[in-house]
C-alpha cells in the first residue's frame, strides 16, 4: 500500500504530519482551516487490516508544531468502550468491538 501524492483520501502504511506555524485552537464546532493541509489517511479494516466494513471508516490527519502534535479523527462506530484507567502520561485506549486504539503523548 502506497501514500498518493494528492490530499485525497488513501490507504497508506504510513501518516506524515503537515507542518503549521502557529499554534491550534481546539473547538470542535469550528474546525481551524489548518486541517486542509493535512493530507487524510482513511481505513475501514480492523487492525489486522481485514474485514473491511464502511460503516466503521475513520480517517485520520495528523499536523505538528515545534510544541505540538495535533491528532483529528474522524469514526465511525455502531458502540463505543471508555476506559477510565488513563496513563499517568494522559495516554488513553479506545476498544470497538472490532479495533482497538491508543494515544499517547510520550
Amino acid at each position: 500500500m502506497l501514500m498518493s501524492q494528492s490530499k485525497e483520501p488513501s490507504c497508506a502504511t504510513e501518516i506524515v504530519a503537515a507542518y503549521i506555524a502557529q499554534e491550534l485552537t481546539l473547538d470542535a464546532s469550528r474546525i481551524a482551516v489548518d486541517w486542509e493541509n493535512a493530507r487524510p489517511v482513511v481505513f475501514c479494516s480492523d487492525w489486522q487490516g481485514k474485514n473491511p466494513d464502511p460503516g466503521r471508516e475513520t480517517t485520520v490527519r495528523v499536523l505538528w508544531t515545534q510544541r505540538t502534535l495535533y491528532l483529528r479523527l474522524e469514526c465511525r462506530y455502531r458502540e463505543l468502550y471508555l476506559f477510565s484507567d488513563a496513563e499517568p502520561n494522559g495516554a488513553v485506549t479506545i476498544y470497538g468491538p472490532r479495533c482497538c486504539g491508543s494515544v499517547s503523548s510520550a
